[in-house]
């Protein structure tokens, strides 16, 4: 029943009461209880000129409510740390200043989510990606410890005012979330190898490297048995590169989402004179994410205090490491590609196609491509389903 017709219903059942009319036969006639006649004969009474609508049921004390002077040092610290360059913003730095002050009262991280929210300060996220319901291949398999996975992402091109544009070549590592920024002036293979080794040489080398399937990063159409520098690069060193699904670039969730902060955080405020000075400057802000962004994942640690309680050694570049190494065929390792198979069996290697099984329509699978055998083994949800000769050229 609608407000509008509850609302006549109450004042036909007052006016029979004041008619004289027995309330059990008011409430027969009405088919309503005695409880609700008398509650809106008594309403009728208490002489309010609207006593016949529904009163609002927000409590008049709300228990527990956060003191009015820590909603205001909230809403002071974000704003703050809106205005300070490179700054996190979220709930998790806003607690941690107020440690730093020696706040006596410091709310909980969903309370200051709370508080931002109904402020306004909250800024409207993007629609979440809606997974499409199927198993997505778990891999690898180990905790993420610091360097055990590497997400690698570019973005651009980016212009920069009188001084041409750049290519933003970025890492970070899953287990600890730092992140190396490696500004190039394009994404050729050439520079993102380079990118890569000054990465690692900082950051240590991971076991598994997750990355996107542009050519830069995978080879040539024309050859793609031939293999590209950074693929190369990866299995002289041990990495085990991974080929996020064709399409899908939420797969690299933790880089993709870095590289909005880089792009709203740090590229959209500030004015650089040149390339050199955006260069620096990116070092500056990297130095600055990894000392100073706190994580929830980390259980609000920075990236380099995760690495200081780092109990398991860095692995280095060897000491014999060349280029020229790179030119000669790869003799072992694994490379890995994580493909959704569509209803026309096509599994892409590279730009090959290979026919897959029809119970595979519509499913993830990995295929790994094993470089001392020269053969691409198929899984789907950790089984092995198929086997495929990949003889590599000379």
């Amino acid at each position: 029943m609608n407000q509008k017709k509850l609302e006549a219903l109450r004042k036909e059942a007052v006016k029979k009461y004041l008619e004289g009319k027995n309330p059990q036969v008011i409430c027969k006639e009405l088919s309503m209880s005695k409880r609700w006649l008398f509650k809106w004969i008594k309403r009728y009474k208490s002489g309010k000129r609207n006593w016949f609508k529904e009163e609002s049921k927000t409590p008049h004390t709300i228990y527990r409510k956060t003191p009015s002077k820590i909603e205001k040092k909230v809403i002071t610290i974000r704003r703050l740390l809106q205005e300070t360059k490179l700054s996190q913003i979220g709930a998790i730095n806003i607690q941690y200043q107020m440690q730093t002050l020696e706040e006596k009262k410091i709310p909980q991280i969903w309370t200051i989510n709370r508080i931002l929210k109904r402020n306004h300060l909250v800024s409207k996220r993007e629609k979440r990606y809606q997974p499409k319901g199927k198993p997505y291949p778990q891999f690898p398999h180990r905790p993420f410890q610091i360097n055990t996975l590497h997400q690698f992402d570019i973005i651009g091109p980016r212009y920069l005012k009188g001084d041409g544009c750049f290519y933003a070549h970025n890492l970070m590592d899953i287990g600890g979330h730092g992140v190396a920024i490696n500004p190039k002036r394009s994404k050729v293979h050439e520079e993102v190898a380079v990118s890569l080794k000054e990465s690692w040489e900082i950051m240590g080398i991971p076991y598994f490297l997750q990355l996107d399937n542009q050519l830069s990063c995978r080879g040539s159409n024309r050859y793609p048995r031939s293999f590209g520098l950074v693929i190369r690069l990866c299995l002289l060193l041990g990495v085990e590169p991974i080929f996020i699904p064709l399409g899908e670039p939420w797969r690299n969730g933790c880089i993709e989402k870095f590289q909005d902060t880089f792009e709203h955080r740090f590229f959209r405020r500030i004015v650089f004179s040149d390339f050199k000075d955006l260069q620096n400057q990116a070092k500056r802000f990297e130095r600055f994410h990894n000392q100073n962004h706190r994580y929830s994942c980390l259980k609000g640690q920075t990236p380099n205090g995760v690495l200081k309680n780092n109990k398991f050694p860095l692995r280095v570049f060897p000491d014999n490491f060349s280029w020229d190494s790179l030119k000669e065929r790869p003799e072992s390792g694994y490379i890995h590609l994580i493909r959704f198979i569509r209803s026309n069996r096509i599994l892409d290697i590279f730009g090959e196609k290979f026919q897959v099984n029809k119970n595979l329509v519509y499913e993830y699978v990995r295929a790994t491509i094993i470089v001392k055998e020269q053969k691409i083994k198929l899984f789907h949800q950790d089984n092995l389903i198929d086997e495929f000769d990949y003889e590599l050229p000379d």
